[in-house]
């Protein structure tokens, strides 16, 4: 029975680390670069980060003069078969310790928070395991600091994109603002993309002709007129990655006077 216990509460001690991944998971970008680790690194990450939570708040009870009876604890831990448990008391401790792990849970979804933050402005953990992902650069608008264009990265307002498309049919051109995009998994490759409010272009109908090429026939050409573009039914496209020849990105800037901002508000 206190083997069984011991457990249990260990697991109690750990579970910081699963309200951190959970919120680390929110940034996409840092989803697909935790789930690339190895085995040996995520030991290491999600073990370092409860471990971290719990001296803190230890750290804090020690200042404020707070005590929890983890004699009590540490004896169920190591199955003590001398050790007596003492119901009068047990409830308190109990409650006590569990109040513990529930605000220790709850600064392991802060820290996943802060991380996050961290993240977005310092790129911290990529360069804390020299990880990179060149996808999250180019969508996010991050590939315009390697340029020498900071400035201009906080203030994009939409992502559009003009993605080619090669289909059973024909080469379909869509375009449309970048929703999300989501990772293979364990992987920081491109699985999908969602656009809202896509249209498309058929490269195919009515823009192909004949022109001689050489004595033996005919060649085929696409010509220099696009196509009228025409509206995808539904709210969202997700195109598979697996179907996409090359993406053109282009980044919008709205310049809102702040007038017309707060009657938008109202």
């Amino acid at each position: 029975m206190n083997l069984a216990l011991g457990a249990f509460i260990l697991t109690l001690l750990f579970l910081p680390a699963i309200s951190f991944r959970l919120a680390v998971n929110r940034l996409e970008n840092l989803k697909g670069l935790l789930s690339t680790l190895s085995i040996t690194d995520s030991i290491w990450v999600f073990t370092v980060v409860p471990i971290f939570i719990h001296i803190i708040i230890l750290l804090c009870f020690c200042l404020f003069n707070v005590t929890v009876k983890f004699d009590l604890i540490l004896n169920i831990i190591y199955s003590n078969a001398r050790f007596t448990l003492n119901n009068a008391v047990l409830g308190p401790d109990i409650i006590k310790f569990l109040g513990y792990n529930l605000l220790a849970i709850f600064l392991g979804g802060v820290l996943g928070f802060v991380i996050n933050k961290l993240e977005m402005g310092w790129k911290l953990v990529s360069r804390l395991f020299g990880l990179g992902n060149e996808w999250y650069e180019a969508f996010e608008g991050d590939i315009l600091n390697i340029s020498g264009e900071q400035s201009n990265v906080s203030n994009i307002d939409l992502v559009y994109l003009d993605v080619l498309a090669n289909t059973k049919e024909a080469s379909i051109l869509y375009s449309g603002i970048l929703v999300k995009y989501y990772y293979k998994p364990k992987s920081t490759e491109l699985d999908y993309i969602v656009l809202q409010r896509a249209v498309k272009r058929d490269l195919r109908k009515e823009f192909r002709s004949d022109k001689p090429h050489v004595e033996a026939g005919k060649a085929s050409f696409y010509d220099q007129h696009t196509g009228d573009s025409m509206p995808v039914k539904g709210d969202y496209l997700i195109i598979p990655m697996k179907e996409v020849l090359n993406i053109n990105i282009t980044y919008l800037y709205f310049d809102i006077p702040e007038d017309a901002i707060d009657q938008l508000a109202e």
